[in-house]
């Protein structure tokens, strides 16, 4: 999350256009959730990443789900069922309508595949029951409101919002030089930020394969053991 609250970021972008009078809160609202879509469409920041119940979960006899509206990337959408639970598999949408153009004809069943269009999932096949869904995405920031006076979606990048809502703010008034000076501070901070967040320093890229593990046990329950070679 942020630090700096609607209102301060607001304080802080007015001062660069001197406390203009004809330049209203709201319109600077408008400029903070442009630059906010902005940055978000830059990467996958980790403070965007939800992983969730927020697909509502399947109906029996209904191929649809309901997504979450703010979805930028989906990442994975696991079916939960007990000991049968698995990813289901997207696929392209014309290979999807040219394989199966008509998913009723087909006996329902615990579904394996889906696309997703229109703000929802369609699964394939047919649920025959109810069953949770887990879904991983990566959302859009969510936007400033005028009722409200929250910070940022985005964790510790305040001074690259206001830094790119100035430069906005400069092209908009057609100020192309300060804008375009603006811009460059602004490209500093975010390729800092940027920077930081791909160095994981405690990602481990060693094989599964190649790990030892503590004992035999019920090594079949492992899902990183493919046999018992692997177990020492």
């Amino acid at each position: 999350m942020g630090t700096l609250t609607k209102s301060e970021l607001i304080s802080e972008i007015s001062a660069f256009f001197g406390d203009r009078s004809d330049i209203i809160d709201s319109r600077i609202i408008r400029w903070l959730n442009l630059a906010q879509m902005r940055i978000g469409r830059l990467r996958d920041w980790q403070e965007l990443e939800v992983l969730s119940n927020a697909a509502s979960g399947t109906t029996a006899d209904d191929k649809f789900v309901v997504a979450p509206t703010n979805i930028r990337k989906i990442y994975s959408l696991r079916l939960i069922d007990g000991t049968h639970s698995r990813k289901l598999i997207r696929k392209p949408l014309r290979h999807f309508d040219t394989t199966i153009p008509y998913p009723e004809r087909y006996a329902t069943g615990r579904p394996e595949f889906y696309i997703y269009w229109g703000g929802r999932f369609e699964l394939y096949k047919i649920p025959d029951a109810a069953y949770d869904l887990k879904l991983r995405y990566i959302k859009w920031p969510t936007d400033f409101a005028t009722s409200t006076d929250v910070v940022s979606d985005l964790s510790q990048k305040d001074d690259a919002i206001i830094m790119l809502t100035v430069s906005w703010g400069m092209l908009s008034l057609r100020n192309n030089q300060d804008a375009n000076y603006y811009w460059s501070i602004y490209r500093s901070m975010i390729n800092e930020a940027a920077g930081e967040e791909v160095e994981g320093p405690d990602v481990d890229r060693t094989p599964d394969t190649n790990r030892p593990t503590t004992g035999a046990g019920e090594y079949y329950k492992n899902p990183f053991i493919d046999s018992m070679s692997q177990v020492e």
